[in-house]
């Protein structure tokens, strides 16, 4: 065919004019056009010419059921579909996906096999890997709940994702993780939210049993004269405020990361006020990923393990909606990173004395916090193709019997 001989050998001039002249026009179907002339010509071009030619075919495919069944016959039956459909985008894989499953909707029925159009393609979509594949495929999946498959093909994009992501630890580097457990190395940013996490659990610890009771992360006064002339030694009590809390933690954080000797060939930076997209982000933890740890210093075109923490007191009157406002929308959009933490700090409301601030709920608890944000999080991480943790510090204050135990 001429058509196929000009796409594939000709000059970039060559090509150009013959998708000016014969791709453009196949946008919308015309009387004055035969159907299956038109589908031939889509098919040599998605073929030849895939990336040049997807907007225009997407189009047509999607709104002419006869150009889409002619075209996805010829494809698997010429046995070249794999071929075309490795040069298109992934977000191309998606609409082809998503045009064919409203051309033939999957049902329940085990009786009734999946079409083998979409089929093809899913798979293809599938062992991609990408984070990208891996969120066209659960809104997929999410729109076609009833079809087990697409349930299947999110759990082998998910794998596929985590086998090409891995990267092999040196023989030094597994030679130390041997000799002492506690040691880690962070591959990408979910290793350095776990490290977080992990951290998190000690300073709270800490704070709990230690040495360093949560006393300090609460303001204390003693009102010695009432409004009303009375002599008291009535104590005021009141939780710091939200930059004092990510003050605390920037502190702590930096001191379990220099003294613990936790990363193996690498450091971890905590940065506190980083500018983001709008408001400024109250944390963020930096460290080069594994596989450039040994470089040094550091090329600022480097891969580097990223995690923005948001923090937020438990009287804050936007703490239902801020872990997607601010922490998903701003902080993460504006790093590029798919890593976040959301952090309540949990001052109980039966022991504030003063009304600085807004009092939280008499009913709310570190567990019934703690229950509702993960459940959130995992909403937020599952629609948006992100990795959303939370954690609530428990801000409680120990009376004089425990802190002497």
């Amino acid at each position: 065919m001429i058509l196929s001989h000009i796409l594939e050998e000709g000059s970039a001039q060559s090509r150009a004019q013959a998708l000016e002249r014969f791709g453009a026009p196949l946008r919308d179907p015309s009387p004055a056009r035969d159907e299956l002339l038109d589908a031939a010509y889509l098919r040599v071009f998605l073929i030849k010419t895939p990336q040049e030619i997807w907007p225009t075919a997407e189009h047509r495919l999607r709104t002419d059921p006869t150009a889409l069944e002619s075209v996805c016959d010829a494809f698997l039956s010429a046995g070249s579909t794999r071929t075309w459909l490795t040069e298109l985008p992934t977000p191309a894989l998606g609409d082809i996906a998503r045009i064919l499953l409203n051309h033939n909707p999957p049902t329940a029925s085990p009786d009734t096999p999946p079409h083998k159009h979409s089929t093809v393609v899913l798979d293809h979509l599938a062992s991609r890997g990408t984070s990208e594949a891996i969120h066209l495929l659960r809104a997929l999946a999410t729109d076609w709940p009833q079809d087990g498959i697409l349930r299947a093909l999110v759990q082998e994009a998910e794998q596929a994702h985590r086998e090409l992501s891995w990267i092999r630890p040196t023989p030094d580097e597994l030679g130390e993780l041997i000799q002492d457990p506690r040691r880690r190395l962070v591959k990408d940013g979910t290793d350095l939210l776990d490290l977080v996490l992990v951290l998190l659990k000690r300073i709270q610890e800490d704070l709990t049993e230690g040495t360093l009771p949560a006393a300090i992360l609460w303001n204390e006064t003693e009102l010695e004269t009432l409004p009303n002339g009375r002599k008291t030694r009535q104590r005021l009590r009141f939780p710091k405020d939200e930059n004092l809390v990510s003050d605390y933690l920037a502190h702590a954080l930096r001191r379990d990361l220099a003294e613990g000797g936790i990363l193996i060939n690498r450091e971890v930076q905590v940065y506190r006020n980083i500018k983001g997209a709008g408001d400024r982000i109250d944390l963020l933890l930096q460290a080069p990923t594994a596989a450039h740890a040994q470089s040094a210093p550091r090329r600022p075109d480097e891969p580097v393990a990223q995690v923005a923490i948001e923090v937020k007191g438990n009287w804050h009157d936007k703490i239902e909606t801020a872990m997607e406002t601010q922490l998903a929308d701003d902080y993460l959009a504006a790093l590029r990173t798919h890593n976040g933490l959301y952090l309540i700090a949990f001052f109980p409301n039966d022991q504030w004395t003063a009304k600085e601030r807004k009092q939280p709920a008499a009913g709310q608890t570190r567990a019934n916090l703690q229950d509702f944000y993960d459940a959130q999080a995992a909403q937020l991480s599952e629609r948006r193709s992100l990795d959303v943790r939370a954690f609530v510090l428990d801000c409680t204050l120990r009376s004089p019997a425990q802190r002497n135990t």
